[in-house]
């Protein structure tokens, strides 16, 4: 289910390498000490930094990648991958654009939201109970959603400048960001779902066997219906919020922003493989390329060395993934033998 039972922890006195390796197979603690570290360094060598303005300008610059980051974790946990969040990220904001001149903005938000979670739900439609690939779904609606925004505003960059909307993504509450707060209660909302609903356990047994899933008596199908349109509806979050932010909505924003998104999942623990991962490590990978984008920005790093460190970044992860998987399976077989060992003695 959760990442501890990917390594199951068993009896026998503990010894230094297999608390090494219970540290190693962890999915977090490597991020985390790296990430102190970067920071440590950042604070060092660059004076604004830590200033109360520049960690503001990390949190409102990174909350709509964030909220993608964190609806997508629950794709690639169900065992499949979501690579069209940021196109119905662009289609959401251009929808929201065209609507908020023709009627309040509350609505105009709601349906924007409405919109986002059917663009996933039709995803999930495709992939659960019509059987097709996640990857080749994704990767279609990514184009065609795109399309369809440039389509709608012929290419064009629209204004926006209604106040509560530009509030909700540049304004403050108090001394905290708007998006800090919206941040932490998506986190809070996608973490609850997970952990302690039907639907969350759900996602992690079809994600960690779907055969076995269905033997046991889960709706494959809709469960990942719901896991797409979860996905939507913070790709539709996450535009309200730029949207906000930009005082403007762009058919051509967000380019890129899936392989990012899917970077900070890697990062933070999830698996490619499905049944592992949590939004919680999510939000540490998120910050983390946050923190290395604003320490290369600080530093004065051209943007396109930038986007060559992300693309490392990526790779890395990728390899530590399978390499910590492989150090986790034979941890969990040497602990095995151990244990049938102790037994017939």
């Amino acid at each position: 289910m959760a990442d501890s039972a990917t390594v199951s922890a068993t009896g026998g006195r503990p010894s230094a390498g297999r608390s090494l390796g219970a540290v190693f197979s962890h999915p977090k603690a490597g991020l985390l000490s790296v990430w102190g570290l970067l920071i440590l360094y950042s604070a060092l060598t660059q004076d604004r930094f830590l200033t109360e303005a520049n960690i503001t300008n990390i949190l409102r610059s990174n909350a709509s990648l964030f909220l993608l980051a964190v609806g997508a974790t629950y794709a690639l946990i169900s065992g499949g991958v979501d690579l069209s969040v940021g196109s119905i990220l662009a289609l959401s904001g251009v929808a929201l654009s065209q609507f908020i001149g023709t009627m309040p903005v509350g609505v105009a938000i709601l349906l924007t939201l409405g919109l986002a979670t059917l663009m996933g739900a039709a995803n999930g439609v495709l992939i659960g109970p019509l059987g097709l690939s996640p990857f080749v779904v994704t990767l279609g609606a990514l184009a065609a959603y795109r399309g369809f925004a440039l389509i709608w505003v012929d290419g064009r960059t629209t204004t926006v400048t209604d106040d509560f909307l530009v509030d909700l993504g540049d304004g403050k509450w108090g001394s905290v960001p708007v998006p800090a707060v919206i941040m932490v209660i998506g986190l809070i909302v996608c973490a609850y779902l997970l952990r302690f609903t039907y639907f969350g356990r759900d996602v992690y047994a079809v994600g960690g066997n779907e055969q076995a899933a269905t033997l046991a008596g889960i709706r494959v199908g809709p469960v990942r219906v719901g896991v797409y349109a979860i996905s939507g509806l913070f790709a539709g979050v996450a535009a309200v919020l730029l949207v906000g932010r930009l005082a403007s909505a762009s058919p051509t924003v967000a380019q890129g922003w899936e392989l990012t998104a899917i970077a900070a999942i890697l990062l933070g623990g999830t698996t490619l493989v499905g049944g592992v991962g949590g939004v919680g490590g999510t939000a540490i990978g998120v910050l983390f390329l946050a923190t290395i984008d604003n320490s290369l920005t600080l530093a004065g790093v051209s943007s396109f060395w930038q986007n060559v460190v992300t693309g490392g970044v990526l790779i890395a992860a990728l390899g530590f993934d399978r390499l910590r998987l492989q150090f986790a399976v034979r941890r969990a077989a040497s602990e095995m033998t151990e244990e049938e060992e102790g037994e017939t003695q």
